[in-house]
């Protein structure tokens, strides 16, 4: 587990966070589906699962699209210099 842990990288651990939060975001919507959700809950629920979804799932795609790719362009035009 150590050695694992030693060889991880910056943006391994950035996937592997991104990953997490995008299951778990899943995995709560899922979960939606199957437990009932209390009448007095519902007004919260409707408030908070757009924020989770959006902010989490924004987060995942922001890194995949957004600034690891222009991270690994700049890494590209160094190297062929």
């Amino acid at each position: 587990m150590t050695d694992f842990l030693k060889k991880l990288t910056k943006t391994d651990t950035r996937s592997i966070l991104a990953i997490i939060a995008t299951l778990g975001v899943f995995s709560f919507v899922g979960l939606l589906f199957i437990v009932a959700v209390p009448q007095e809950n519902v007004a919260l629920l409707n408030t908070l699962l757009p924020m989770l979804i959006s902010g989490i799932m924004g987060m995942a795609f922001g890194f995949y699209f957004g600034s690891s790719k222009k991270d690994g362009d700049n890494n590209e035009k160094e190297s062929v210099k």
